[in-house]
């Protein structure tokens, strides 16, 4: 699955960050609004020490590729499937460490109740 960087932020007078057509299934199997910010921040935290340089606006271009293919080719989008998105699509962009922090810090992740 290859991960196209287009950049589609939330029409005009819409919440930054949230997208209210877009639900997604938690791993405890709670449905929760996608929240871009939650995904930006997430692959900040896992880059921060590794020495890529990473921007936060190519965290916003990743989450929102991320986000397009997986409404495109599926109709119920979970957490694992987001995770596994941003993590392929780090490493197509050669942030190899971003990754793998990335998704060690979502294997730590414990559900929530």
């Amino acid at each position: 699955m290859q991960f196209l960087l287009r950049h589609s932020r939330p029409a005009l007078g819409k919440k930054k960050g949230s997208n209210d057509k877009m639900k997604i299934t938690k791993r405890n199997g709670n449905i929760v609004f996608y929240d871009d910010e939650k995904i930006v921040g997430s692959i900040m935290r896992a880059n921060e020490g590794t020495g890529e340089a990473l921007t936060a606006k190519q965290a916003e271009f990743l989450a929102d590729a991320v986000l397009g293919r997986l409404i495109k080719n599926n109709s119920i989008v979970t957490t694992q499937m987001i995770g596994d998105g941003v993590y392929e699509a780090l490493n197509e962009r050669d942030f190899w460490l971003t990754a793998r922090r990335y998704r060690e810090y979502k294997k730590e992740e414990k559900p929530s109740v």
